[in-house]
């Protein structure tokens, strides 16, 4: 038998986009009110209750996707304000002083929270580190950033490397380097798709240069 739940007053406004974590028992959602929530899962009564909330950019989030748990406990968000952020949820004994990007809710174990770990924008500001929390959050250095909003961000299936996409016409693939360190690792423009499907059409054809 199907079992729904439903979440009432979820967020402020209105609900962008919502995740599973790969064992099912947590959920993300992201909003135009600028906030992630993470909510659990109680089995036994099946109702989600709120776990983490924290404003996670400065324009609306238009995506989330969590990465495999065979790196954590780790979360990408797109956003309108032009950026992807990365984030781990950590526990709360190496948090510090508790400063940084994540907000422990009360009625929470307060036990973890979560911090930012990169921010993905590429701008001119490359290479200037960010405290939040006990990581330091980086710009990815000098490349080009998406011209506008990113609508889509997704891990790959081995979690080792993040693809967003933006209204610009291309999608950015990133890769974590030995060193912990963002760096873009190519990108697919409406163009080049244009020109390859052409390929592909003109072959199916028969038709050669």
């Amino acid at each position: 038998m199907i079992q729904t739940g439903l979440i009432p007053n979820a967020h402020n406004d209105l609900v962008t986009d919502a995740s599973y974590n790969f064992y099912g028992d947590r959920l993300a959602t992201c909003s135009l009110d600028q906030r992630v929530k993470i909510w659990h899962l109680d089995e036994t009564s099946g109702s989600w209750s709120l776990e983490h909330e924290w404003k996670a950019h400065d324009a609306a989030i238009s995506k989330l996707s969590w990465a495999h748990p065979e790196f954590g406990t780790i979360l990408a968000t797109a956003s309108f304000d032009r950026t992807v952020k990365i984030w781990e949820q950590v526990p709360a004994a190496l948090d510090g002083d508790g400063a940084g990007a994540g907000v422990q809710l009360s009625g929470a174990s307060g036990a973890s929270r979560w911090v930012e770990r990169a921010m993905l924008d590429g701008g001119p500001g490359g290479g200037q580190d960010g405290e939040a929390g006990r990581w330091s959050a980086s710009v990815v250095g000098d490349f080009d950033d998406h011209k506008s909003a990113v609508g889509r961000v997704e891990w790959n299936i081995t979690g080792t490397i993040l693809s967003s996409a933006g209204n610009d016409g291309r999608v950015r693939l990133w890769k974590m380097t030995a060193g912990n360190v963002w760096r873009p690792a190519g990108h697919i423009s409406v163009e080049q798709a244009e020109e390859q499907q052409a390929d592909v059409d003109m072959g199916d054809m028969g038709v050669e240069d």
